[in-house]
């Protein structure tokens, strides 16, 4: 076997790895009790749950020039 045959078996037994991952987190049912399955999106769902923006918002200066 040429070291390019391996490179190629390495790599598409990564992506198959890889995706067999990905699928099992989107179709495992949820570890907490009743919440909706949120798999891989980091501090965004933790955010969603607490109702905080996941990011800094960007809020217009009113009339006055303060920002609130």
């Amino acid at each position: 076997m040429d070291w390019q045959e391996a490179a190629v078996a390495f790599i598409v037994g990564t992506a198959v790895l890889s995706l067999y991952r990905h699928l099992r987190g989107i179709f495992a049912p949820p570890k907490r009790g009743g919440g909706a399955s949120c798999h891989g999106c980091g501090d965004e769902c933790a955010s969603e749950d607490s109702g905080q923006p996941a990011g800094p918002r960007n809020v217009p200066p009113d009339l006055t020039g303060t920002i609130h």
